[in-house]
């Protein structure tokens, strides 16, 4: 088995707020997660990648952020 590693950049990125769902946060300079300090609102991180087509087997994948 040939072992192969790929890097790939985020193709996109967002974050999501509970108290507010309809927001779109993708053009903002950061992703806010966890639970915001004055609102105490639930904050959740998104971020998206393409993943080439790839003949054969992907047996495993790592996010290291």
């Amino acid at each position: 088995m040939t072992l192969k590693t790929i890097t790939l950049n985020p193709d996109a990125d967002s974050w999501l707020d509970f108290y507010s769902q309809n927001n779109n946060h993708g053009s903002d300079t950061k992703i806010n997660v966890g639970t915001g300090a004055s609102s105490g609102d639930l904050r959740h991180g998104i971020i998206r990648f393409l993943i080439p087509k790839y003949d054969g087997v992907i047996s495993s994948m790592k996010i290291r952020i």
